[in-house]
């Protein structure tokens, strides 16, 4: 897995807006070269980061 999307090239937080609801419950999978948000422990929480699923 691979995580972006946070910062800036000089190493400062992006400025993030409003969250994205969870769209988790839409029958998509964490598959190989998939990419999807990233969030806390808040389920509705994703704002700027992102990830690229690199696994199997």
């Amino acid at each position: 897995m691979v995580q972006a999307g946070g910062f800036e090239v000089d190493m400062k937080q992006k400025k993030a807006n409003a969250p994205i609801h969870n769209e988790a419950n839409n029958g998509l999978k964490n598959l190989r070269g998939t990419v999807a948000m990233a969030r806390t422990s808040d389920p509705h929480s994703a704002t700027s980061q992102f990830f690229i699923n690199t696994g199997r």
